[in-house]
């Protein structure tokens, strides 16, 4: 399956425990990590980060998803999800019928915004607490666009092992667009005591479909803490990363660069049809195919 397929199919699994940050809301949030918490970047810990970059971008058929911890489209899956079954719900009653214990409200603005409010919410495995503002904008009865706040949202997945922090997280749904992105996403993942951070990170993704192929554009910025890693680096797309899935064969090709970059040096990973350049901050660098990439970007962070 190609990036959207694997974006859109994945179930609102639950998990998040919010840490507070002072006050909510994203203003209050560092639009930086500080200086010790940047990664020192260098030729040995450079594949590392190279898995931390396209962990929290992308992830195709020829990137296994156990390969990516934590994260990666997973976030986007997750909070986009429950942000589209927040606003839908909101809209056709203030009485959100949704959990099996615990409670849903909708705190009404007008007609077409408001804030639920989650109170151990339990959905499946998931327990939600906290708010998610809402906003729609309706083509007749039916929802064209979503926007959807996250300020201290918190959830749990004891089954999974997972927990959530969220302290800001701005939602974006278009349905007639096929675009979806997140801004400035303040958040903790923990999945089996494997802890990936992000910190004022953007990402957004553009779909479209002609002539039984899938075509996904992501383009992204931002502050990550793979779990591989011990601090932040700075993630970016150059200036996107192209995925084409095609349904009849079942197979992937990318395009696109992502530069990582922490205290003045870099790693790059380059895709170019089914082939991986990765290059260290030294210049050296290691063309793979992408199977071979996936393989040993997993091993890199098995014993981490």
């Amino acid at each position: 399956m190609g990036l959207k397929k694997f974006a859109t199919s994945l179930l609102v699994g639950g998990l998040f425990v919010v840490n507070g940050c002072g006050g909510g809301g994203g203003s209050s949030l560092p639009s930086k990590p500080s200086a010790s918490e940047i990664q020192k970047l260098n030729d040995s810990n450079s594949e590392n980060a190279a898995e931390g970059s396209v962990g929290s971008i992308i992830s195709s058929s020829k990137l296994s998803d156990n390969s990516i911890p934590g994260a990666d489209l997973k976030i986007h899956s997750k909070l986009s999800k429950m942000a589209k079954l927040s606003a839908e719900k909101a809209y056709k009653t203030e009485n959100m019928d949704i959990c099996d214990s615990g409670t849903a409200k909708f705190d009404k603005k007008n007609d077409t915004s408001g804030t639920v409010i989650y109170n151990n919410c339990q959905i499946g495995d998931g327990v939600y607490n906290g708010k998610i503002k809402v906003d729609i904008t309706l083509d007749g009865e039916e929802i064209q666009e979503v926007t959807a706040e996250y300020d201290n949202f918190t959830t749990k997945n004891e089954s999974l092992n997972a927990y959530i922090e969220i302290k800001h997280a701005k939602i974006y749904m278009n349905r007639n667009s096929h675009s979806e992105s997140i801004s400035k996403l303040y958040a903790t993942f923990n999945v089996d005591k494997k802890i990936q951070k992000y910190l004022n990170y953007n990402i957004s993704l553009q779909n479209k479909e002609e002539n039984n192929k899938e075509t996904t554009i992501v383009k992204a910025k931002g502050y990550v803490k793979p779990y591989c890693l011990s601090s932040y680096v700075y993630v970016e797309t150059q200036p996107q990363v192209k995925d084409i899935y095609d349904n009849e064969s079942d197979d992937d090709s990318m395009y696109g660069k992502i530069k990582v970059e922490s205290n003045s040096k870099s790693v790059t990973v380059e895709f170019d049809d089914k082939t991986v350049k990765i290059t260290k901050p030294s210049g050296e660098s290691e063309t793979m195919s992408l199977e071979e990439f996936d393989n040993k970007m997993k091993e890199k962070c098995e014993d981490k």
